[in-house]
């Protein structure tokens, strides 16, 4: 598992929002 998979799987956890606004601020 790599890191934004780790990171990924702990948002959605957290919420469908926090997912959402990790993609548009993490895109590269």
């Amino acid at each position: 598992m790599t890191r934004i998979d780790a990171k990924f799987d702990l948002l959605r956890k957290s919420g469908q929002k926090a997912f959402v606004a990790y993609v548009m601020a993490g895109d590269p």
